[in-house]
């Protein structure tokens, strides 16, 4: 009994003090394997304010476009990943902005009765499947959580 709850108590532990070490961090500047990663392997990104389309030349097939609308909401002057947001409704003046390695979707959208300037890490979802742009589904906003494997294993 004593070994399972000095095991429990390190990893408890040990999973606090990753969880805090990653929130002192830039959360949407840690990149997992796992994630988007779009810009990665495409080029030439631009996006058009009047279709809410991203651009891009993608490897290994040569053009590429995705409708953001149908992935990205604005909630109250923020943008995040939603199902057929329609984020253009409320939002103007977007462009593509890149800012160490990470592709940014900058917008003016309505908080209220104001507008505010917000943004969106693109490479958060988007992925390039051979040669086409495709949203990773149920992706976090933030870096997630630290996972011990086999911990509950042996019913801890």
């Amino acid at each position: 009994m004593f070994k399972r709850t000095t095991i429990f108590s390190a990893a408890f532990i040990i999973g606090f003090l990753l969880q805090n070490l990653a929130i002192a961090r830039e959360p949407d500047l840690i990149r997992s394997p796992n994630w988007g990663n779009f810009s990665e392997s495409c080029s030439n990104i631009n996006f058009n304010n009047n279709t809410s389309f991203l651009k891009a030349d993608c490897l290994p097939s040569a053009f590429t476009v995705i409708s953001l609308n149908k992935h990205i909401a604005n909630n109250n002057g923020t943008l995040i990943w939603a199902t057929n947001g329609n984020f253009t409704q409320t939002c103007r003046s977007c462009e593509v902005r890149h800012h160490r390695g990470i592709v940014w979707l900058s917008c003016k959208c309505l908080s209220g009765q104001q507008q505010v300037k917000t943004e969106i890490n693109l490479d958060e979802r988007l992925t390039n499947i051979n040669g086409a742009l495709k949203v990773v589904p149920g992706m976090p906003q933030t870096m997630p959580q630290p996972v011990f494997p086999g911990l509950n294993k042996k019913g801890l």
